[in-house]
C-alpha cells in the first residue's frame, strides 16, 4: 500500500532515521507461514435462534487439507503461506462444536457438513488491504441412516481495512456461522418427500470429482486442451505440431490450423510434462500469457505465484526509486503482472490474485 512504498523509500535515502522500524518487522521477514486461529464471536445470539439441530458432524473432502491460502506478513509485504493451526478436519470441528454447542439440542435431528473448500487470501494494493475468504460447503439433514441435502453454498466475501493478516480467522467463523444459518432456514422449507441418500451414495458424490484422469493418471499428455473438460479427461483437443514441440516458447497460445482472425479459446497446454493455463487479455492481464500449474492434493495450483509476487514487488520498488536513472532505462517501466481471480463475480474488481484453479470450472481462484 502507499505508506509502505513511502517508508520504502525513505529507507534508501535515510537509513538511520528508521532502522529501529526496521528492527520491529524483524522477525516477520524471516516468516516463511503463518498459522491461522479460527476464532470469533458469533454474529447472531444463541438464545434467538430456533433449536434445530442435536449436532453436526464435518467430513472433510477438501481439495487441499493442509493450506489456506496465502497472506502478507512484514514491513515489505512478505507472501508466505497460511496454514491452520491444527489437523483440518479437527480445525473445523473443533470451532463448530465450540461456537455452536448452546444452539444444540439433544433429540432433534442431526446435521452433516461436506467441506469441499476453505481459502483466504490477501492483497495490498492503491486502496488499502482486502482480505479474502472462502467456504464452499454443503450441508445434509441426518437421522443417523438416511442423508437429505439441505443447502450447498459457495461462499466468497472480501473485507477491507487495516492489518487484515489478524482477522483471517474471524473472517472465516463467520462464514461458518453462514452457512449455519442457512442451513438452519433450509430446513424450514424442507419438503417431506426431499430426495434421500444413504452414507455410502453421499460419499460416492464427492469421491467421483476426484475420479479423473487429470488428478488420478501419472503423466499429463502432451497437447492443446481447449476445454477444461478435455484437461480433465487427460485428452489434449490437438497435438503440438512439431514445431510447437521444438519451439523454445513455452507453450502456444493460437492454434496453427486457425487463421490468426479465428483465435481459439484455448484452456491451457500440457507441453514436457508440465501443464499451462492460458490466460486472455482483458480478463485479468494486459496481453495474453500462460500461468504454470503443479498438482498439489486433488487440484492445482500455480507454480511459480510466490516468485512472481516477489519479482512484481521488486520491480515496483525498483521503477519507483529508480525514475530518471539506468535502472528505470533498462527495465524500460515493465512490471511483472500477476493473474487475477477470474471464478468470483463478486471479486470482479477486488483484485484478488490467482493461487490456484477451480476444479470444478477451471478458472482462477485465490
Amino acid at each position: 500500500m502507499p505508506v509502505k512504498i513511502f517508508i520504502i523509500t525513505l529507507l534508501l535515502s535515510i537509513q538511520g532515521a528508521v532502522m529501529p522500524m526496521m528492527a520491529q518487522s524483524k522477525n516477520e521477514d524471516r516468516v516463511t507461514l503463518r498459522k491461522i486461529s479460527l476464532k470469533g464471536p458469533l454474529v447472531f445470539k444463541p438464545e434467538d435462534l430456533p433449536h434445530h439441530f442435536s449436532g453436526i458432524t464435518v467430513v472433510n473432502a477438501l481439495w487441499d487439507s493442509t493450506r489456506l491460502g496465502f497472506v502478507e506478513v512484514g514491513l515489505y509485504n512478505k507472501k508466505v503461506l497460511a496454514v491452520p493451526e491444527k489437523n483440518m478436519s479437527a480445525y473445523l470441528l473443533d470451532y463448530i462444536d465450540t461456537a455452536l454447542a448452546t444452539v444444540y439440542e439433544p433429540g432433534k435431528p442431526a446435521m452433516l457438513w461436506v467441506v469441499e473448500d476453505v481459502r483466504i487470501g490477501e492483497h495490498t494494493g492503491d486502496a488499502g488491504e482486502k482480505a479474502y475468504v472462502r467456504l464452499k460447503a454443503t450441508a445434509y439433514l441426518s437421522d443417523g441412516e438416511i442423508y437429505k441435502e439441505l443447502i450447498s453454498r459457495d461462499i466468497v466475501h472480501y473485507n477491507t481495512g487495516l492489518d487484515v493478516t489478524h482477522k483471517h480467522g474471524n473472517n472465516l467463523a463467520k462464514a461458518i456461522q453462514e452457512l449455519y444459518l442457512a442451513a438452519d432456514s433450509a430446513l424450514l422449507i424442507l419438503p417431506v418427500d426431499a430426495p434421500i441418500l444413504s452414507y455410502n451414495e453421499l460419499m460416492l458424490r464427492y469421491l467421483q470429482k476426484r475420479e479423473v484422469p487429470a488428478l488420478k493418471d501419472s503423466v499429463l499428455n502432451e497437447g492443446v486442451y481447449y476445454t477444461f473438460e478435455s484437461f480433465l479427461r487427460n485428452k489434449p483437443d490437438r497435438a503440438l505440431t512439431k514445431e510447437e514441440s521444438k519451439s523454445r516458447r513455452k507453450v502456444p497460445l493460437i492454434p496453427t490450423d486457425l487463421p490468426m482472425t479465428e483465435k481459439a479459446d484455448v484452456w491451457g497446454v500440457v507441453k514436457k510434462g508440465i501443464a499451462y493455463k492460458s490466460v486472455k487479455k482483458g480478463d485479468v492481464l494486459k496481453r495474453d500469457a500462460v500461468v504454470a500449474l503443479t498438482k498439489r492434493g486433488y487440484g492445482y495450483v500455480l507454480s511459480n505465484y510466490q516468485a512472481d509476487y516477489r519479482q512484481q514487488k521488486n520491480e515496483r520498488m525498483m521503477n519507483a526509486i529508480g525514475a530518471g536513472t539506468i535502472t528505470a532505462f533498462m527495465m524500460n517501466g515493465v512490471v511483472r503482472e500477476l493473474a487475477y481471480v477470474d471464478n468470483f463475480p463478486i471479486l470482479e474488481s477486488a483484485k484478488a490474485e490467482a493461487t490456484a484453479i477451480d476444479m470444478e470450472t477451471g478458472n482462477l481462484i485465490f
